[in-house]
This record gives C-alpha cells, sequence and structure tokens, in this order.
C-alpha cells in the first residue's frame, strides 16, 4: 500500500515537471520569434525635432497676426471713429517723446492725429505723420497721465475726417448708375445706363474742325459703341468774307451738308478701336440761303478715319494715345437753277495720318486737355473743373501748321464756353 502511493506521486511529480518543461519550451520560441523593438536613430530624432519646431513657429505667427488684428484698426470702421489733429505744441513735443521710445525717426514737425472709440475712453490708434502706434502700442508706450490728457484734456484740437473718396474719374465716359448730361456751346451729351444715350456735336473736332468751322451738325443715337445719326447743316456762322474783329467769333468758311454720321467703336481692357464716316450732300434750297447768287462755296463731303487708342493711368494722370489712318474731301460748289440741285465744279482729297494725345488730371479737381495732329491741322483743347462735379470751362484751338490755310480753312479758329455736367 505504502509502495503504490509513492508510485503514485511519482507519477504526479514526473506529469508536473513535464508540463513545466513544455510551458518553458513553449514560451522559448515565442521570445525566438519575436522581433525586439528597433532601437531610435538619430534621424528620427532630427524629423521629430523639425516637426515640432514647425508647429510652434506656425503658432507663433498664428499668436502673432492675432496681436497686430486686435493692435489695428479695421480700415472699413476707422473712418467711422472720433478723429482729431493735435494742436497744443506742449502736447505734441510730449506725444513726439514718447514715440521716439520705438521709432527714434520721428520728425517733430508732421502732423499729431488721435482716433479714438465712440465714448473716448481709448486711444486706438495714435500716428505722427506716417508713422503710428495702435491700440496696445500706444497702452504700453504712453503713460497713465499722457493718456488721459490725450483723451480728456482741455487743449486745442481740430476734427478730422477720416473718409478716403475713392479716385475721380470723367463720369461721361463711364456708364452713370442713372443717367448723365454735359451740355456745352459744343454740342449736348445724354447717357443713361446700360450704353444707351444721345448726342448732339457742332462741328467735325475728329479731322479738327471745331465749333462751326465745319458749317454742320450731327444728332446721334448711343448703343453702346455704337453711334449713328443725320449730318445738317448749321444755320449760324457762314460768311463769305472772314470778320476783321479779332475779338469776334471767326465765320465758317465752309456751307454744311445734310447726309449720315456713324461710329463705331470696341473696347478691350485699356484699349479701343474704332471706325467713323461721314457723308453729305448740299441741297439747293440750304445752299441758296447762305451763298449769293452766282457765287461759289466749299463744302466737307466726306470724312472718315480708322483708329487704335490705348489708355495709361500714373497715378491720378490719365493718358490716352491714339492712332490711325484718315481721310477727307472737300468740293467747291455753285448753285445750278437750271437743273435745280447744287454742282461740285472741284473736289479735293487729303489722306493723312491721325495722331492724338488726351490728358486728364483726375485729383481734387479735374482738369485736362487734347493734342491732335490731322492732314497738317493742329487741333487744342483744354478744360478745367471750375464747380465740383457741376460746372466747367472748355477751350478749344485750331490751327493748320507746316502750310498756309486752304481756301475754306481760317488762319485759326479759337472759341471758350462753359460746360455743364450733371450726373446721377
Amino acid at each position: 500500500m505504502k509502495t503504490q502511493m509513492i508510485k503514485t506521486a511519482s507519477h504526479r511529480l514526473v506529469a508536473a515537471c513535464l508540463v513545466a518543461a513544455v510551458i518553458t519550451a513553449s514560451g522559448s520560441d515565442a521570445r525566438a520569434q519575436s522581433s525586439p523593438p528597433a532601437p531610435v536613430t538619430v534621424e528620427d530624432s532630427i524629423a521629430l525635432l523639425e516637426g515640432t519646431i514647425l508647429r510652434r513657429t506656425a503658432d507663433r505667427d498664428q499668436l502673432g497676426r492675432m496681436l497686430a488684428a486686435l493692435n489695428v484698426v479695421d480700415s472699413v470702421y476707422k473712418p467711422l471713429y472720433p478723429a482729431w489733429l493735435v494742436l497744443d505744441d506742449d502736447l505734441r513735443e510730449r506725444i513726439n517723446r514718447a514715440f521716439r521710445q520705438r521709432h527714434p525717426q520721428v520728425s517733430r514737425d508732421t502732423d499729431v492725429v488721435v482716433v479714438a472709440s465712440p465714448e473716448g475712453s481709448q486711444i486706438l490708434d495714435l500716428s505722427v505723420g506716417s508713422v503710428n502706434l495702435g491700440r496696445l502700442e500706444s497702452r504700453q508706450t504712453l503713460s497713465d497721465s499722457l493718456d488721459k490728457e490725450i483723451l480728456h484734456g482741455m487743449y486745442q484740437r481740430k476734427a478730422v475726417d477720416l473718409r478716403v473718396e475713392p479716385p475721380r474719374t470723367d463720369a461721361l465716359k463711364n456708364e452713370p448708375q442713372y443717367a448723365s448730361l454735359a451740355a456745352s456751346a459744343f454740342g449736348l451729351r445724354l447717357m443713361f445706363s446700360r450704353g444707351l444715350g444721345l448726342e448732339a456735336a457742332i462741328g467735325r473736332e475728329e479731322i479738327g474742325y471745331h465749333f462751326w468751322s465745319s458749317g454742320d451738325f450731327s444728332v446721334r443715337g448711343i448703343v453702346y459703341g455704337l453711334r449713328l445719326g443725320v449730318l445738317l447743316p448749321f444755320p449760324y456762322g457762314y460768311q463769305t468774307l472772314p470778320q476783321s474783329n479779332p475779338l469776334a467769333i471767326k465765320s465758317s468758311m465752309l456751307v454744311g451738308s445734310t447726309g449720315f454720321s456713324g461710329e463705331y467703336e470696341y473696347a478691350f481692357g485699356e484699349s479701343k478701336a474704332g471706325i467713323r464716316l461721314s457723308v453729305g450732300e448740299l441741297y439747293l434750297g440750304s445752299f441758296t440761303q447762305k451763298v449769293p447768287a452766282g457765287a461759289t462755296a466749299y463744302s466737307l463731303h466726306s470724312s472718315g478715319q480708322i483708329y487704335y487708342a490705348h489708355k495709361v493711368l500714373w497715378g491720378n494722370d490719365s493718358f490716352t494715345f491714339t492712332g490711325g489712318i484718315g481721310s477727307h474731301q472737300v468740293t467747291k460748289n455753285e448753285a445750278d437753277q437750271t437743273a435745280g440741285r447744287v454742282s461740285v465744279i472741284e473736289k479735293s482729297n487729303f489722306t493723312s495720318p491721325v495722331l492724338r494725345v488726351d490728358y486728364a488730371r483726375l485729383g481734387e479737381r479735374l482738369f485736362g486737355g487734347t493734342v491732335q495732329y490731322y492732314s497738317a491741322i493742329l487741333y487744342l483743347t483744354g478744360w478745367v473743373e471750375v464747380v465740383k462735379n457741376f460746372l466747367f470751362v472748355d477751350v478749344k484751338y485750331y490751327t493748320p501748321v507746316s502750310r498756309d490755310p486752304h481756301p475754306w480753312e481760317q488762319k485759326y479758329f479759337f472759341m471758350i464756353s462753359p460746360r455743364i455736367q450733371i450726373t446721377y
């Protein structure tokens, strides 16, 4: 019995040893199969450091933008805040000394402008000339006593309007919101929105014959870049003999014709290209009303031009350069009572390049002018704004250059006229 118990205990011990051996072996195999973690290399550490630096730099830049936004006043709302010019010399000097802590180059002779919050409890912007301190910088730079003196002190000051007007333009050359009107002795122009309008012009400025020096006028409708209308004789100004009085308006030596007038202009960017054409005929009734029986008279029969123009803006100075080619025909005429018409007895044809420069100053006061050369005729204009956005004065002049005047031309033709301009 005792021997049997010993054998049983021996068997159990052997079985336990076998189980322990199997477990130990399997654990060894598992440890043998799993690879140890790879050591951290220098390259990994550098990449990790670079990533951290980039994130911290982005956080710093974002914080800087937030502080900058808090320091400046939004330009949209800045004109709505109270602002004034500091006129007291003692306070100006104190502000200049405080400014030079941050900006040593600040001049004593420049203006000091204060922008405050609506309730007057905080300085939003303080500028000395072109250098300024925002709301955060002014709080850090100015002492409490100086800050209080600027906001609430009893010193001499002048209110400042910070509203900035948009750059001025020649409103008649742009499409109006509702309508625009310009009227002078040289013509009338009425424009509506969507490119529609009506114009009446005296003379042929494209060839230099302004006012009644051409003897005719045109009435045309405007649809965007297209102008179409009629050409009619002007009832006044014709005289067979030139006036001797130098102060009088010189007469026209051309009899106006009746016909067609048209122009098409295509704009692209700051450039435009166009073509213009006018053709007219003389009728016996209107001819004999001006020309004595048996006398001859000259008439501008036709004119045409093709041109290209480009606009250049340098600050507030606007230049439009135009170049092209044109031609016109002048006829010598007499009344043929037998045939009941006006007969042409002589024709003169001219072809010439067109060179033109238009200038406009788009500043506080508008002014400008034009220089044009065509067929040895120098055409000059000038204009200036007298009452803002309402009253202008126009001056126009032409004279033949490098040749003698033709029989139908004056030695010079000068005219001045006020111009009323209204835009809605």
